[in-house]
């Protein structure tokens, strides 16, 4: 849904108890644009912390896979989009069911490339992980019996920009969610600098 930034900051405000006027704060900033800058960590954690029900569909992963071998299984990798938040579905067609995520410092993590072959995902448990990496966040998944398996689902959620008419495409259910935590944010900020005066 496509919501105008300025009925967010606006409902931020009510939410703030402020009038829906920009008044001066500390001499310098205003309310507004304080809340402003909050937009874009307001937006990243609340899709992060959503309900996958919540965010949508997400845009399809098209990106190509580098294949890796290890103790007799093949794992992947993928160098994800710029936009990329977060991951909603992956599952390769020789997988019977869709991966499970793990974090990458979990003890999980280490043992998916494990001498053991029988150690860590395989097609019938599967595991993914996003992990950071020199040319951006990477999707890991382990693993698949060859190297000629293929994508059957995957999708990601994009992170949210503003557009030159100053709406950004926000799912619906969660446009108050994020004008609560614009409302938060801010509100750290104003505390912070009523403690300096």
């Amino acid at each position: 849904m496509n919501c105008r930034v300025d009925d967010l900051i606006e409902e931020a405000r009510v939410l703030l108890d402020l009038n829906p006027v920009g008044f001066a704060c500390g001499n310098t900033l205003t309310v507004d644009r304080i809340l402003r800058g909050r937009l874009p960590q307001a937006v990243r954690e609340t899709l992060c912390e959503a309900s996958i029900l919540d965010v949508g569909a997400g845009k399809p992963l098209c990106e190509p896979i580098a294949w890796h071998w290890v103790t007799e299984k093949w794992w992947g990798s993928i160098v994800l989009p710029a936009d990329f938040l977060r991951i909603l579905s992956f599952q390769m067609k020789g997988w019977s069911r869709p991966a499970r995520f793990i974090a990458p410092d979990s003890r999980q993590y280490a043992l998916q490339h494990s001498a053991f072959s029988g150690v860590g995902g395989c097609p019938e448990r599967p595991v993914a992980v996003v992990v950071p990496s020199a040319m951006g966040p990477c999707l890991q998944f382990f693993s698949c019996r060859c190297s000629a398996d293929t994508v059957l689902q995957a999708s990601y959620l994009p992170m949210p920009q503003t557009d030159d008419t100053g709406h950004i495409d926000l799912p619906p259910a969660l446009t108050d969610a994020v004008a609560r935590r614009m409302a938060t944010l801010a509100a750290a900020i104003l505390n912070r600098q009523d403690d300096c005066d």
